[in-house]
């Protein structure tokens, strides 16, 4: 994750990580095993780039 502002606290999430927000207060928490990911950890020759990345 990245900040999309300069001027406000950034809590950076690992990949996988999901957190349920209600009314700006997290309320659960989860964590994904992302086979992707743990594949691209291993090999880093396996990463995707996407559109989004490039941004």
């Amino acid at each position: 994750t990245e900040p999309l502002t300069h001027n406000e606290s950034w809590t950076a999430y690992q990949p996988g990580e999901m957190i349920l927000f209600q009314h700006g207060k997290p309320i659960k928490y989860a964590l994904t095993r992302v086979e992707r990911l743990i594949r691209e950890a291993d090999n880093p020759l396996l990463k995707r780039i996407t559109k989004a990345d490039q941004y």
